[in-house]
């Protein structure tokens, strides 16, 4: 029955397997696919939060500023405009004033509590990093500056305040350079609404491989700043993710148990495109370049896939069930079958003994044999098992209408029967072999052993086989006894019975240690074994290597089945014409 179930359920099974691979890779495609999307999304709304600040930039230079304007004395006409200003942009943290030698001229900064107030504590800009790259542009050009945290006195600012400037040089009528307008631009808010509520693991990345935002970890973002010791960025965090992303340029790849999505944000690419910002009015000049990087685990896809691999398994379970009563009902048939055949022999025996007239035998032999017939074609449709010696012998005397021709095949099915009953009864020792639980294990002497084993031979070795003992290696072990003489008399047998008659033979019988192991040496000089012709079959039941030597191939598998069992392994060392070696380990 369970060949039969496995017959009509494996394929069924190898379908499913592949429907679930089919169902992993199609669900990881589609959820590469919605995350692709999704970063696209984000990446708009980051323009969409950075586009502004271009504009108020852009505009702000545009003024017509004088260097009264750039004087903290005379400038304070500015502090009710720009407050209400920054007060509609509620992102924005500081508007400044900075004079082209770094000094701020006017700080209206946002409090805590959204107040806008113009601070006078002024600080000297000119070794920042915003305030180089944006006092050397034209009056063409606008900076916006790398994210990175608020710095105040040369401090970074705590709580950390995630913030990008935006910059541009300011000039008079004259075309005489003031200095710069600044607006800090507070990316808190942003931070976190690109890592609030998602399914997957989302990264910010700068193009260094630094950790701008994390969605799994966010303690992580900025580690280069507030601790520069620390290496474990995500250039170094994910070493293949990150070759992928700058040097192969992959957008969607897999290292091991996780996928990954990536969308490159260049600002110079993406924030000109904002209608403001042209070749004939201004340049945008930033080095930002952002990786929005999602994460996606084999697990995570198994989890999406889950209802699909649920109906597949009740599709499953309802097939096997079917399967099952089905195989069944076959397998009810053919008992059914088998013990119609059994009583067909038996007719047919008691046919095949009875004294009766030839036409009555022949009579009933054809009603058989039509019925046999008939059976025979139902299990050549149906019985899939290899037809063996015993049954090919059966049709032919269901098939022979010669009562003489049916006598001279009775004696090759009691071959057949005595062949397979000593099958059955080695097999059977080699299985109690294998399940003699009762064995006893023992601490003794292997020479009392071994010389009781060789006196079983004296008339034989006596004068013809030179034996040579030599136990210096170990003398005691702890083992079955029972196995140890019965492996030892079967390789002294074999060493006598395939002896060179051509030359002076003798069986050499030695012990020696290694490390923890006790190794036993039988070796003699006999025919020997061609190992290369021979060498995989050397211990397998039946097997005989010299034809013009009786025996069974019998003794060697047995050797094998005892030291195996009790944990001991055998080996050989033969070369043809000059001798054996048997090497026994015991561990």
């Amino acid at each position: 029955m369970i060949k039969r179930v496995a017959k009509y359920y494996l394929p069924l099974l190898v379908v499913s397997l592949l429907l679930s691979i089919w169902i992993f890779y199609n669900e990881k495609k589609n959820i590469s696919n919605l995350e692709l999307k999704e970063l696209a999304l984000k990446s708009n709304l980051i323009v969409e939060n950075l586009n502004p600040i271009i504009a108020n930039i852009f505009y702000w230079s545009q003024n017509d500023f004088t260097k009264e304007d750039f004087d903290p004395r005379y400038n304070q006409k500015y502090e009710e405009q720009l407050g209400n200003f920054i007060v509609g942009m509620n992102h924005y943290s500081q508007f400044r004033f900075i004079k082209k030698n770094g000094e701020e001229a006017l700080r209206l900064i946002r409090t805590k509590d959204g107040k806008i107030i113009n601070d006078l504590n002024f600080q000297n800009k000119k070794n920042e990093g915003y305030f180089k790259k944006t006092i050397a542009l034209d009056s063409s050009e606008i900076y916006l500056s790398p994210l990175n945290l608020n710095i105040e006195n040369g401090k970074i600012e705590r709580p950390f305040s995630p913030m990008i400037r935006g910059g541009a040089p300011v000039f008079n009528k004259s075309g005489e350079k003031l200095g710069m307008v600044v607006i800090n631009y507070d990316a808190k808010e942003l931070l976190a609404t690109l890592t609030k509520k998602l399914n997957y693991t989302f990264y910010l990345v700068d193009s260094n491989g630094k950790f701008l935002a994390n969605s799994e970890n966010n303690n992580r973002a900025f580690e280069h700043l507030t601790d520069p010791n620390n290496h474990l960025d995500f250039s170094t965090s994910f070493p293949k993710t990150w070759k992928a992303i700058t040097q192969d340029k992959e957008t969607q790849f897999g290292t091991g148990k996780n996928f990954w999505v990536v969308t490159k944000l260049d600002f110079k690419e993406a924030i000109s495109q904002f209608n403001v910002i042209d070749s004939n009015r201004s340049k945008l000049n930033s080095s930002n370049e952002w990786y929005l990087i999602s994460r996606v685990s084999n697990t995570d896809v198994l989890a999406a896939s889950m209802n699909f691999y649920l109906a597949l398994f009740v599709l499953n379970l309802i097939c096997f069930i079917i399967i099952a009563y089905v195989a069944k009902g076959e397998v009810k048939n053919e008992k059914i079958k088998e013990v119609y055949l059994l009583r067909l022999k038996k007719k047919r025996k008691a046919l095949e003994n009875q004294n009766v007239l030839l036409t009555s035998i022949k009579t009933k032999l054809e009603l058989r044999n039509r019925q046999l017939k008939e059976y025979n074609s139902i299990v050549a449709h149906n019985l899939r098992a290899p037809t063996t010696s015993m049954s090919a012998l059966i049709s032919m005397v269901s098939g022979s209408e010669d009562y003489e021709e049916v006598k001279t095949i009775i004696p090759k099915l009691n071959t057949i029967s005595g062949s397979i009953n000593t099958l059955v009864q080695d097999l059977l020792t080699y299985v109690r072999v294998l399940n003699d639980d009762t064995i006893e294990i023992e601490k003794f002497e292997i020479k009392p052993v071994i010389e009781q084993s060789l006196c079983l031979f004296v008339e034989t070795i006596d004068g013809t086989v030179n034996v040579e003992i030599d136990l210096s290696g170990w003398k005691t072990i702890k083992f079955s006894k029972i196995y140890f003489q019965s492996v030892v008399q079967n390789l002294i047998s074999n060493a006598i019975k395939y002896r060179d008659p051509t030359k002076e033979s003798y069986i050499k019988i030695k012990t020696i240690r290694q490390k923890e192991k006790r190794i036993l040496i039988v070796e003699d000089n006999g025919i020997g074994i061609n190992l290369e012709k021979h060498q995989s079959e050397i211990f397998k039941l039946y097997r005989r290597f010299h034809r013009n030597v009786s025996g069974k191939g019998m003794g060697l598998f047995m050797v094998k089945t005892q030291l195996e069992s009790l944990n001991a392994e055998i080996r050989v060392e033969s070369e043809y014409g000059k001798g054996s070696s048997f090497i026994i380990t015991f561990n």
